[in-house]
C-alpha cells in the first residue's frame, strides 16, 4: 500500500463509527447525508465508495456503490453493492425516495434561473428569428438552457 493510500485509509477510519449493524460516517455529509472525505490528487469522493475499494478493490467503471441497508451515510462493506445506475433508480423508485411528484415547476423550483415572463419572452423571441446564442446572452443563462426552453424540454407549464 503506498503512503498516500496509507493516509486515505487512516483518515477514512478516524470518521468511522462502528455500530452493531451499520458503520455510519461521522465525517463530512453532502446535502444527501452521503459522507465525504479528500482524498490525495482525486478530490472530494464519496465515503461508500472509498469503503467498497478498501475492502474489495477498484470499482469498476460505470457501476455505482449502493446500499442494501439505504442509509446514506452507512459505509458498512457487508451492507455495499454494485450495481448501474439504472439499478440505483429501480433501488430509490422501490424504497419510495423518488420525490418526483413533489417537485416544485417554474420559478417555485429553487434551481429556477428563469421567470415566467422571461421564459415567454424567450419563446417569442426566437419564434420571430432570435438565436439561442443572442437570447442566452441576453437573459444571461446558458445556450442549451434556452434551447430547453425554446423546445418545451423545461417550463413545459408555460
Amino acid at each position: 500500500m503506498t503512503e498516500k493510500k496509507a493516509d486515505t485509509v487512516t483518515k477514512f477510519w478516524k470518521q468511522v463509527e462502528k455500530g452493531h449493524r451499520c458503520w455510519l460516517w461521522i465525517g463530512h455529509t453532502n446535502r444527501d447525508g452521503y459522507g465525504r472525505l479528500a482524498v490525495y490528487h482525486r478530490g472530494m469522493q464519496l465515503a461508500h465508495r472509498i469503503s467498497w475499494e478498501i475492502h474489495n478493490g477498484p470499482i469498476p467503471d460505470g457501476l455505482n456503490v449502493l446500499h442494501h441497508c439505504d442509509i446514506p451515510a452507512c459505509v458498512n462493506p457487508s451492507h455495499l453493492y454494485l450495481g448501474t445506475q439504472k439499478d440505483n433508480v429501480r433501488d430509490m423508485i422501490v424504497r419510495g425516495r423518488a420525490n418526483w411528484e413533489n417537485r416544485k415547476a417554474g420559478e417555485e423550483n429553487g434551481n429556477a434561473k428563469l421567470t415566467e415572463t422571461e421564459v415567454r419572452e424567450i419563446r417569442k423571441l426566437h419564434a420571430i428569428g432570435n438565436s439561442t446564442r443572442r437570447l442566452a446572452r441576453i437573459y444571461q443563462v446558458g445556450k442549451t438552457t434556452v434551447k430547453h426552453v425554446v423546445n418545451r424540454d423545461t417550463w413545459k407549464h408555460i
